[in-house]
């Protein structure tokens, strides 16, 4: 699975076999699936048969199941896992308040976890208790807006990681997994 980031909220990631998935696409795209927190409806700038994903239910295509879900019944908070080459993923899209804990046990555990930082008014605080009970193989972080690097600085110096380099790609396969957890910073910066 390769996953790339196109600032500041849009992602492409590709499974094996070339199938490709959008989240939050900002111009026309080929994909087998794009996915919205963003967009309501379908816009002109998606290709022919491409499902496109804005609210919550169960759905598959091409052997990538997506499960999306109200956060907490808010209905501005969609949560979306993703699943697809033996690897699951989680992308936390516009959160105005750190999900319930305890709701949190109704989701697959994650070995990737998309999470945005500068989309909320989170605590450092908030974010390592959810990394912590989610506990992911990779923590994926993206700076939605770069005039908020104190707060990304503080989320990182709860975290405990230091000398982060922030990629704008990453390759991850079912068998690579690392045992403790990684963090890695999506940023143009």
């Amino acid at each position: 699975m390769d996953i790339f980031w196109e600032p500041k909220t849009s992602f492409k990631i590709v499974f094996s076999d070339s199938r490709t998935l959008f989240i939050n696409p900002k111009k026309e795209v080929q994909a087998d699936i794009v996915l919205s927190d963003e967009i309501k409806e379908e816009g002109s700038f998606l290709k022919d048969n491409t499902l496109f994903i804005s609210s919550p239910g169960e759905y598959e295509r091409k052997d990538i199941f997506v499960n999306a879900h109200f956060m907490d019944g808010d209905k501005g908070m969609l949560l979306y896992e993703i699943s697809g080459d033996g690897l699951n993923l989680m992308f936390f899209g516009k959160l105005q308040k750190i999900p319930k804990i305890d709701s949190l046990d109704l989701f697959c555990s994650p070995d990737i976890l998309i999470f945005p930082i500068g989309l909320s008014n989170l605590k450092p605080e908030q974010v390592r208790d959810l990394k912590k009970k989610l506990e992911p193989k990779f923590f994926i972080l993206y700076l939605a807006d770069d005039s908020l690097k104190d707060k990304l600085k503080n989320i990182l110096d709860i975290l405990d990681v230091e000398d982060i380099k922030p990629v704008k790609h990453i390759k991850i396969k079912p068998g690579s997994l690392p045992k403790d957890g990684q963090v890695v910073l999506f940023s143009s910066k």
